[in-house]
């Protein structure tokens, strides 16, 4: 139903994220002045109703005084009040700036979503408080104690090998013969009153997550959406944790063996003499390295509750990192090399750069991507949605249990894996691989290219099939 004040005179502009109407001063309009002040700044208009509608106000030099007391009592923030005329009324335009600090109101914290002042959840308002201290997260002091938590052996044991490498990368200085303290410093892992930081526990911690609960790989193989094995979760510290996950993962993806026979088969040497076998990764075990260790990372470690997660299926594996994409990075600049590199945590970032665990100059989406190309499967896929940060590998797409599974024959699934090592086939080996007629393996090989697992080539006596995948790798890109 139409409101009574409706037909009365309306405002130009409406409400939004930077524009708020206020019938009249109360402390509700705290609230909005808060929010505003959290996000982009903006205007609160004193006599207009929330339709739109002019209501006027006193705008006198007493109500200005009161709400501009009011702001800075119980906000600490100093609007600009002018008077507006607007359809022959006058209405009191608060002007509010993008506060340099978080405004607090009555304990808690607002912003502007749209046309609402809403309350910043928990992890998002102390994101933003670490940020005008001018620090991050890994770099806040931890709760724990030098002597009481940092595992000193696995220091020591850390700056030898990091300077055993052939190009070291430790910062200078830093030996392993030196005090604790000395050495936690010079890898920026102490906080100014010598107190270990947040990167000190998860990296050197003799028990990360009494600190930090959420420090943990969570990992699950599911046969389907409700049947699903939960493997351990992988605690530690962040090599420990990263160095798990790729043990479990290796151990619910265990590597395909193929035979090939050699070229002496028919000189009477045994079979086991005469085939040598392969063992081939489900997926590369660097690109899944890199990625799980992005993931620890660049993660979010101030929301509570939130953990890396594994997700492995029969045929894809799942990374998911509960921190979003830092502002200016994109999914596209992640596909090229190099690309900015945005690090949520640098300490941890840093310290694991050290060790050659990540590097620096935005190269390790790009990598995952080149490794999954040389083993000869799908391109990784990155996906970002508010929070978070997902990367998925898709499995061998002629793996046998996959062929299966698209509903090919026996003879077409063993075709297609003897052409995968053969590299090409024409009609002749397949009616001898598959003991068909001839008729039978036109239309084999036409119902395989036609559901886009072969391409045709050549004509006539030249012609022959190759695996559209890998007929695809070889095209330029």
């Amino acid at each position: 139903m139409t409101p009574a004040h409706a037909a009365g005179p309306v405002i130009e502009f409406a409400e939004s994220d930077t524009v708020e109407f206020k019938e009249s001063w109360n402390d509700r309009g705290l609230k909005d002045v808060c929010a505003l002040a959290n996000t982009r700044g903006g205007v609160l208009y004193v006599g207009v109703r929330d339709d739109g509608t002019l209501s006027g106000t006193a705008a006198d030099d007493a109500q200005q005084l009161l709400i501009a007391n009011h702001c800075d009592t119980k906000l600490r923030v100093t609007p600009t009040i002018g008077v507006e005329e607007h359809g022959g009324l006058r209405v009191l335009a608060v002007t509010v700036r993008h506060a340099s600090r978080l405004v607090r109101y009555e304990g808690r914290y607002y912003k502007r979503v749209g046309t609402a002042s809403v309350e910043m959840a928990e992890d998002e308002a102390a994101a933003c408080l670490v940020a005008q201290a001018g620090q991050t997260w890994d770099a806040l002091p931890s709760s724990a104690t030098v002597a009481g938590d940092v595992d000193e052996e696995a220091v020591r044991a850390f700056v030898r090998r990091a300077q055993g490498r052939e190009h070291p990368r430790l910062p200078q200085g830093v030996r392993d013969s030196d005090p604790l303290d000395l050495i936690l410093g010079n890898l920026d892992l102490l906080t100014q009153d010598g107190r270990p930081s947040n990167a000190a526990i998860l990296l050197f911690g003799k028990r990360p997550q009494r600190h930090v609960r959420s420090a943990l790989i969570r990992m699950a193989y599911f046969r389907t959406i409700n049947d699903f094995t939960a493997y351990p979760d992988c605690t530690g510290t962040v090599f420990e944790q990263i160095e798990a996950a790729l043990r479990q993962v290796e151990s619910a993806n265990p590597p395909t063996m193929s035979f090939r026979v050699s070229g002496r088969a028919a000189s009477g040497v045994g079979v086991a003499e005469r085939s040598m076998r392969t063992e081939t990764m489900p997926y590369p075990v660097l690109a899944l390295r890199e990625a799980i260790t992005n993931a620890v990372v660049h993660r979010d470690y101030m929301r509570p509750g939130a953990e890396v997660e594994v997700k492995m299926f029969a045929d894809r594996l799942v990374v998911s990192n509960p921190g979003g994409l830092l502002p200016g990075v994109t999914i596209e600049a992640l596909r090229q090399s190099p690309h900015r590199s945005e690090r949520r945590n640098p300490l941890v970032a840093a310290t694991l750069f050290a060790d050659y665990w990540v590097e620096r100059y935005g190269t390790g989406t790009t990598r995952m991507i080149e490794l999954c190309r040389a083993a000869g499967l799908p391109e990784p896929e990155f996906m970002a949605e508010p929070g978070g940060f997902t990367v998925m590998f898709r499995k061998d797409a002629f793996a046998p249990a996959l062929l299966a599974k698209r509903g090919l024959s026996a003879r077409q699934a063993a075709a297609i894996l003897a052409l995968r090592d053969m590299g090409e086939i024409t009609t002749g080996a397949y009616m001898r691989i598959a003991d068909v007629s001839e008729a039978t393996a036109l239309r084999d090989l036409r119902e395989l290219t036609r559901r886009g697992i072969l391409e045709r080539r050549g004509a006539g006596r030249a012609a022959h099939y190759v695996l559209l995948r890998l007929s695809n790798r070889s095209r330029p890109s």
